[in-house]
Parts: C-alpha cells; structure tokens; sequence
C-alpha cells in the first residue's frame, strides 16, 4: 500500500483583522499548481536537517497538526518546523525554524493506514503571527464536511515529474467514506490496502474518480482545508494513498471533527485553549461579531472552534459572554454588552 510517505506538504489560517478568514492566492502536488506566496499562512515544512520530510498546519502559537506516521517520537531534537516557506531552495526573509519541545501522537494509532494518524506537535517557542505566518481555525467535532465540497490541498510533495520547488496548491472536491470505500473496492493494484472497506470512521477521502489530481509523497502530514463562510477549516490530515493520483483511488485523510476533543484536552491541561461559538438556530441569517478588529463569521446550527487569538492577545474572555439563549443574547453581544 502507497502511503505519503514523509517529503512535502501543509497549510494554516489567518489571524488579525479576519480571524479565522484568509483569502487564497492564485491556483504542485499532482496536477496542482504554485500558490501564490502567501495565501496558506499556516502551512508548515517538517525538516530533517535541510530535508523536507512531511507538512503540517499551524492550529496555535506553539502547537503543529500533523500525520502520526510522519515524525518519530523519539528522535524530535532532529527535526525542525518551518513557517513562512514558499520556495524550498530559495529561502524567504519571512521563514522561520522552531525546534519540536514535543510529539503527541494519538494513543489509537498503530501504523500508516490505519485510525488516529494524527499527532500534536509543541514548538519549543511560540510563533509571532505576521501577514505570511498565521494559524488555521479547527472544526468543532459536530461539524461535518458534505461530499462534493470543494476543498484544497497543500505541499512540496511529488508531482508527475518529481519533488517541486515552490509550494503547490489543488482543489478537490471530499468523496464521502461509503462513495470512497466502493472506489477502493473497483478494481486493483499491487499496492492496494489489505480487506475491503479501508476507509475508517475517521477518514474522508478527496480526488475524482479519474484521478488526475492528489497529494503523493511527501505530502503527508499537510492539510486539506475548506472554506466556510469565509472562513478556512482544518477538515483533514493527510495520511495515506495508493500511489498518487490513480483511478478510483482518490487521497485519504485523517478527518479533524472526531479527534477536536482530543486536540482540546492532549497533552493534559488543554493548552490550546479553543473556543466553541454557537449560532442560534432561530436566527436566520450570518451574523457577524466584531470585537476590537476582530471579526468572526457565526454559521446557523454550526460551532466552529477557533484558537484563543482573542483571548491571547486581547484579553477577551469568550467564556464570559452570556449564557442565555436566542435574539437576546446576540442582541447584546452585538451591542457591546455581555455581562
């Protein structure tokens, strides 16, 4: 069985004035094309020495998602996590190396291919966000991402003619788990996982039927990202695939809905310190919460949980805003109350 196997690919979210929204650059994974520089701020190159080895995506000032499988736990002092890169042989005045403090895999992981390949990753010193470095919002675990959404992916990882130089970027729409498993189960490869029905609770998988179009090696660990309301999502990890971009054999991800408790309460002390926002369901339109230049984008019947920007840097405690329900309560967020 193909895996993406550590080499390229990552993503991540913006901060300031839009917290939670960034528009994207301009659309080399296979079939993919250069992003613009800039345009996936949270998007992160695990280094061995001067190697790319896997992506991942910035969620907080100290804290990387990635793939389980993509870094051992237990030689972390040889790696190192670069933000702010375009180019890998052109080094930008905007990049930056942290050394990893620590790895926390998730305790159901086994090996590639399998449930929980995701892992937290503790910077040895928290990032300063700017305009090219910026962390990606993560989906509360009662989201869920429909089939057919179109989403993107993110890396450095294999093309059709081989590792590239500057960040790529594709778009592929999410084939649910049933749609996928039947695709997996048409046909077959020499590298095709064992049994039938591979893809897990836990996975989604991205592509089209046709292939042409998917992350490869060295991809993982990246992020598949997608945009609602305006605001980006941390929907999947990448994790394994069969070769790259084949037939009925679209990309797999670790989904971020089941494993956002986990992100929340690992490692003990819930450092992370996200916040879930609540849109009330008789409202029947977006609002929008605008505190001290922030603005965050509140989706009907949908929570979305975000890094604690605010209460990081402006000291706005989100847990103290009113409990109850309805009209009322936004009425009075929205008119500066919220005792």
């Amino acid at each position: 069985m193909g895996v993406r196997t550590p080499g390229f690919y990552s993503l991540c979210s913006p901060l300031f004035s839009s917290a939670c929204e960034q528009p994207k650059g301009s659309p080399r994974i296979v079939g993919g094309n250069d992003a613009k520089n800039g345009s996936w701020p949270w998007q992160v190159s695990i280094r061995e020495g001067s190697n790319h080895i896997c992506g991942g995506s910035l969620i907080a000032e100290s804290w990387v998602v990635s793939a389980a499988h993509s870094i051992p736990v237990w030689d972390k002092s040889a790696y190192l996590v670069n933000l702010g890169e375009y180019q890998l042989l052109n080094p930008s005045e905007s990049l930056v190396s942290f050394p990893i403090k620590e790895i926390y895999r998730h305790p159901s992981y086994t090996d590639i291919g399998f449930s929980g390949d995701i892992a937290l990753v503790e910077l040895e010193t928290p990032v300063k966000f700017n305009s090219v470095i910026r962390p990606i919002c993560l989906p509360a675990s009662s989201v869920e991402f429909p089939s057919g959404m179109e989403c993107w992916v993110t890396g450095w990882g294999d093309t059709q003619y081989g590792a590239p130089k500057t960040l790529q970027e594709v778009q592929v729409p999410l084939i649910d788990r049933d749609t996928c498993n039947s695709l997996f189960n048409t046909g077959s490869y020499p590298d095709d996982p064992q049994g039938i029905n591979p893809i897990k609770q836990d996975m989604i998988c991205a592509g089209y039927p046709q292939g042409e179009k998917d992350a490869c090696q060295g991809d993982s660990g990246g992020p598949l990202v997608c945009e609602w309301d305006s605001a980006w999502l941390l929907a999947g990890v990448v994790s394994w695939g069969v070769e790259c971009a084949r037939p009925n054999r679209p990309g797999v991800y670790i989904l971020l809905p089941p494993y956002a408790d986990w992100i929340q309460a690992e490692p003990e002390g819930n450092p992370l310190h996200f916040k879930s926002f609540y849109y009330p369901v008789k409202l029947l339109s977006i609002l929008i919460l605008q505190v001290t230049g922030l603005i965050f984008s509140i989706q009907k019947t949908k929570r979305l949980v975000c890094a604690h920007i605010a209460n990081q840097f402006l000291g706005i405690l989100f847990s103290s805003l009113p409990r109850k329900g309805g009209v009322e309560a936004w009425g009075d967020i929205l008119a500066g109350g919220g005792g």
